[in-house]
C-alpha cells in the first residue's frame, strides 16, 4: 500500500464514513424529494378534477336555474 498524502487524508476511517453518511444523507433526501414531487403532483390532479367539477356545477346552475 501506499502511504502518501492521499491515503493519509482521503484513506482514513473517520473520513470514508463521513462520505458514506453523507452519500446516504444525500440519497435519503433525493427520495423523499421525489416522493414529495409525487405526492403534490397527484394532490394537484386531484385539485385540477375537483375545479372542474365545480365549474361544470356552477355554469349548470347559472345557466338553467
Amino acid at each position: 500500500m501506499e502511504s502518501g498524502t492521499y491515503l493519509k487524508q482521503l484513506g482514513s476511517k473517520d473520513r470514508l464514513v463521513d462520505i458514506n453518511n453523507t452519500l446516504r444523507d444525500v440519497h435519503t433526501t433525493w427520495k423523499q424529494l421525489l416522493y414529495d414531487i409525487e405526492l403534490h403532483g397527484r394532490r394537484l390532479t386531484v385539485a385540477c378534477r375537483d375545479d372542474k367539477r365545480v365549474l361544470t356545477s356552477f355554469i349548470y346552475l347559472f345557466i338553467y336555474c
